[in-house]
């Protein structure tokens, strides 16, 4: 177990770090590298949002990068799996 919580949490700083560096996250190439599936990194996107969203809320500010996140949020998680049903 504590070795399981250990992974998903180097996997999430590992992703987090990423996206802060303005990368692209492709939640099948990532499943397959850490060996999870892709509801697994959803579920990590999702905790890094809830993140952000704390940080802004105590701040009251978006910088830059917060921006960006939210930006490929919105597109890739939303809007993408939206399009591609039609």
């Amino acid at each position: 177990m504590y070795e399981e919580k250990k992974d998903k949490v180097m996997r999430v700083l590992s992703i987090y770090k990423r996206l802060m560096e303005g990368d692209i996250i492709n939640k099948e190439a990532e499943a397959n590298y850490y060996n999870v599936t892709t509801r697994s990194i959803q579920r990590d996107i999702d905790d890094i949002r809830s993140f952000m969203d704390m940080e802004n809320s105590k701040t009251g500010v978006l910088n830059s990068v917060m921006v960006k996140f939210f930006l490929y949020v919105r597109y890739f998680l939303i809007a993408e799996p939206l399009l591609k049903r039609k």
